[in-house]
């Protein structure tokens, strides 16, 4: 399947996390738009996977920790968000770290 050439709608970003993440400003007004534009299309809203492994491959668990601590968990728009960890990077978070992000965000999925 090639997800570029199912996206009819043209509805899918990809976007490099190690851009957004440390080489550019967060662009909320872009996430803003396309969460308005879905719900115009007729969609239920903007979904967002954001890929944590950034943070480990520059070796700042701790400054990840702090990142996620710092998201919004409820959104005025039509938004959703997911933080996506490989189970090896979230292993490597201390106890209390783990506790905190669980706490922050109310729950954590293991998808196996």
């Amino acid at each position: 399947m090639n997800v570029l050439e199912d996206d009819k709608e043209k509805m899918l970003f990809i976007i490099d996390a190690l851009e957004t993440y440390f080489d550019q400003e967060p662009d909320s007004e872009f996430k803003e738009r396309m969460a308005l534009y879905s719900k115009e299309i007729g969609k239920e809203g903007l979904s967002i996977l954001g890929d944590t492994g950034a943070y480990p491959f520059k070796g700042m668990n701790k400054e990840l920790v702090e990142h996620e601590l710092s998201l919004l968990t409820v959104f005025d728009l039509s938004l959703q968000a997911f933080c996506l960890y490989h189970q090896a990077n979230f292993e490597r978070l201390t106890d209390e770290q783990k506790q905190n992000l669980i706490e922050h965000y109310g729950r954590a999925i293991k998808i196996n």
